[in-house]
C-alpha cells in the first residue's frame, strides 16, 4: 500500500502507521519515519494475502485513514 504525504506538510516530518485487520482477527503493523521532503511510502505486507484482508488502518500526527476493501 502506498501513503502519500500531503503537499501542505511535506517541510515537516512525521511517522505512520499501517495496520492491516485480517478476516480472522489477527493484524500486522509497520510505523514508517517520513522525512521532509520524503513525498511517498511504500507498506509492503508480502505475508499478507490480499484476499484475507478485512480492512486497513493508517494512522499519522495529523489524523487517521480508515480503508474497508472491495468485497467486504
Amino acid at each position: 500500500m502506498w501513503y502519500f504525504h500531503e503537499p501542505q506538510n511535506l517541510s515537516k516530518p512525521d511517522k505512520v502507521t499501517a495496520v492491516v485487520r485480517k478476516k480472522d482477527g489477527t493484524s500486522e503493523s509497520q510505523d514508517a519515519n517520513i522525512e521532509p521532503g520524503q513525498q511517498v511510502h511504500h507498506f509492503d505486507f508480502p505475508t499478507v494475502d490480499k484476499s484475507a484482508v478485512q480492512e486497513v488502518l493508517l494512522t499519522t500526527g495529523n489524523g487517521r485513514c480508515f480503508v474497508i476493501g472491495p468485497g467486504t
